[in-house]
């Protein structure tokens, strides 16, 4: 949340907060409505705080695990598929340039395309062999 936001709401709690601890008994029309409606603002505000705050947090998660999706693919997969064009490359010379491993800090739209790219060239290799 930002700082400015986060500032504005604890003021209107602290004004919800006076307004409750200097109430007279007889607040009645729009005196009470008005805090009526300043606390369903505040309940409002704070759950969609809260919202807010999982949102983040779901994103760190999502982008943790699609950095350790790619770790994953980088060091296993991809290396195989690598080792096998290689050695598919000795018979095919246009397979070797096909099989290259992405750059370790290729960004992950770059090493998307080349990891489909090799999948997808692994499977037509295979196909072809079989």
């Amino acid at each position: 949340m930002l700082a400015v936001l986060r500032r504005r709401l604890e003021m209107a709690v602290r004004v919800r907060d006076f307004l409750l601890a200097h109430r007279a008994e007889g607040i009645q029309g729009a005196e009470a409505a008005g805090l009526a409606r300043l606390e369903e603002l505040i309940a409002r505000a704070e759950v969609l705080a809260g919202q807010q705050r999982a949102g983040v947090v779901a994103r760190r998660g999502s982008t943790d695990q699609r950095a350790e999706v790619r770790r994953a693919l980088q060091s296993q997969l991809l290396k195989y598929l690598s080792a096998v064009g290689k050695v598919a490359a000795k018979g095919n010379t246009e397979l070797g340039a096909q099989f290259r491993l992405p750059a370790a800090r290729a960004t992950n739209q770059a090493f998307l395309t080349l990891a489909r790219g090799i999948a997808t060239e692994g499977l037509a290799s295979q196909r072809q062999h079989m």
